[in-house]
């Protein structure tokens, strides 16, 4: 079986623990990423080679800087929408919130301030959250990176999502006093 990992993830005080989903839940989670994921692949004409090559380069230099801001710059913006619109509603407020929650079932927060707590437990979910809506995205990606869900094992997501900013390291690298 898969060990535990723990990483510290940027904008928050504690550390996440993420533990291997249960596979039958793993498999429906992974079918929905995926058809989110080639769907929106699908749907973007003008970008989809580049972003086909990024993706199979798992974000290890093949594409460079220059060319992530060339494709960005060159793509049709109201085309990046509609995509965005028809990926991101695939699922109704009510579908979103249980994905995010089975996705992070298994997964753990541990701070000083609330000792090792289940993320998923409503009133955990809110008190490790709020005031930090954007910060579940690392961490929801990470928990599909641990748990190998098709695009991200792919696509070395990791690589790609420190070029944009997101910062998680293994727990046991931090420094001890930066942990406090």
């Amino acid at each position: 079986m898969k060990s535990t990992e723990k990483v510290k993830i940027t904008g928050f005080a504690g550390e996440f623990e993420f533990s291997p989903i249960p596979l039958s839940k793993a498999l429906k989670l992974n079918r929905k990423i995926e058809r989110m994921t080639f769907n929106a692949l699908k749907a973007l004409e003008s970008l989809k080679e580049p972003l086909i090559d990024f993706f199979l380069s798992s974000g290890d230099g093949d594409v460079s800087d220059e060319e992530l801001v060339g494709m960005a710059k060159g793509a049709n913006i109201e085309r990046l929408m509609e995509v965005g619109e028809q990926v991101f509603s695939t699922m109704n407020d009510d579908e979103f919130l249980q994905f995010v929650k089975d996705v992070l079932q298994a997964t753990k927060y541990i701070s000083n301030e609330f000792g090792a707590i289940e993320v998923c437990d409503p009133s955990h979910f809110d008190r490790i959250f709020a005031g930090n809506v954007a910060g579940i995205y690392p961490v929801l990606f990470k928990a599909m990176k641990y748990n190998n869900f098709t695009p991200f094992a792919i696509a070395g997501i990791g690589n790609a999502m420190k070029k944009i900013g997101f910062s998680s390291v293994p727990a046991e690298s931090q420094n001890p006093s930066e942990n406090s």
